[in-house]
């Protein structure tokens, strides 16, 4: 995971959700959740893959996040982060901070 460096260590809130991803691309969360800081992913699954991206993500062109695996996202707002699976119907935890 790469370090990240914060200007103000601490949030006043944040927030958590899980989601479940299959073969059609989804949004991360329809939930209108502003972050401060960005927004954390990690792949639930024990042995299936997933991808992240934008709204034009595909299985060619999306981040590959493999099971068990996490990544750190800025960005403010969580409902422009899609996701995808790979082979597998893929749960998944974030928390936006």
């Amino acid at each position: 995971m790469l370090p990240i460096q914060l200007s103000k260590q601490t949030s006043a809130k944040f927030s958590t959700g899980q989601g479940s991803v299959g073969a059609e691309v989804a949004a991360l969360t329809i939930n209108p959740k502003v972050a401060a800081y960005g927004v954390y992913i990690h792949n639930d699954h024990a042995n299936a893959s997933m991808f992240i991206g934008d709204s034009k993500l595909t299985a060619v062109n999306g981040f590959l996040l493999d099971a068990g695996q996490s990544i750190w996202i800025p960005i403010e707002d969580a409902r422009n982060i899609y996701v995808l699976r790979d082979k597998k119907t893929v749960t998944y935890s974030f928390l936006i901070v």
